[in-house]
């Protein structure tokens, strides 16, 4: 797994107050916590099928981790990827978007001051809240007919 810390490269992080504000999670999510990317990889080292590549990077005032894999994915590798991300985070951890290739999630946890012009919930949605809406649409998939039918 090929890992890319964009966080640890970006100009901010160089002072040791704007490092300090990237590790403390946005306010009122102070029972999160924020991982290195080194720990994300590790974490998310026995998602199926395998992470070929974490990309840690900024953007729109947050932190963003993109999730690259050698296959088509599905809903389901969105949701075990992400199941990882908050077991490691807790509820920072929000999903965006679902590409053929790779899986987007955000972090509800601003980068320093000031504080970002959206909030996060305009970026992507709770994992429980897509874990709601994805599991009762994804049993009916044919696919998922099948697994079960066996």
């Amino acid at each position: 797994m090929e890992l890319f810390d964009d966080w640890s490269v970006h100009p901010r992080a160089s002072a040791p107050a704007a490092a300090a504000a990237r590790r403390r999670p946005a306010p009122g999510r102070e029972g999160a916590a924020l991982a290195t990317p080194q720990a994300i990889a590790a974490q998310l080292g026995a998602v199926e099928p395998a992470v070929i590549q974490v990309n840690c990077f900024e953007d729109v005032g947050y932190l963003w981790v993109q999730l690259s894999f050698d296959v088509v994915v599905d809903p389901g590798v969105a949701l075990r990827a992400g199941s990882q991300l908050v077991a490691l985070m807790g509820d920072i951890v929000r999903f965006n978007s679902l590409r053929p290739k790779a899986v987007y999630f955000v972090l509800d946890a601003p980068v320093g001051e000031p504080p970002p012009d959206l909030p996060a919930s305009r970026y992507g949605v709770r994992m429980d809240e897509l874990a709601d809406a994805w599991r009762p649409a994804m049993a009916g998939t044919p696919r998922a007919s099948a697994r079960r039918r066996g």
